[in-house]
């Protein structure tokens, strides 16, 4: 690899702790739950950013850790999403039902 494209990737390798450290933190503080699609999104990303980072410097362990959580956080976003989709009919449901109501005893 290019000196360049090294230097490149170790610096997004430590945008990327930013990142993980940025979710550990707002987690533990209560500003983010750890199962909203928020959190699961800054992980994958800075997870990425680190995979890319233990790729140059050869740092193989860290590279498959790595990319474990990205699978892992993948995986919990679509399961996050499923439950939103389900939340989302729920409430449309209930707004059909009661417009339905409102309609009825209108007429």
């Amino acid at each position: 690899m290019t000196g360049l494209l090294t230097q490149v990737l170790v610096v997004m390798g430590w945008v990327g702790v930013a990142c993980s450290l940025l979710a550990y933190w707002s987690v533990s503080t209560g500003r983010m739950a750890g199962d909203s699609l928020r959190y699961q999104a800054l992980n994958i990303a800075a997870c990425t950013m680190l995979a890319g980072a233990c790729f140059v410097t050869e740092a193989w362990p860290s590279m498959v850790t790595n990319g474990i959580f990205i699978l892992i956080g993948l995986h919990m976003s679509w399961k996050v999403r499923d439950r939103l989709a389900m939340r989302l009919r729920e409430v449309r449901g209930r707004t059909l039902s009661a417009m339905k109501r409102v309609y009825v005893r209108a007429a």
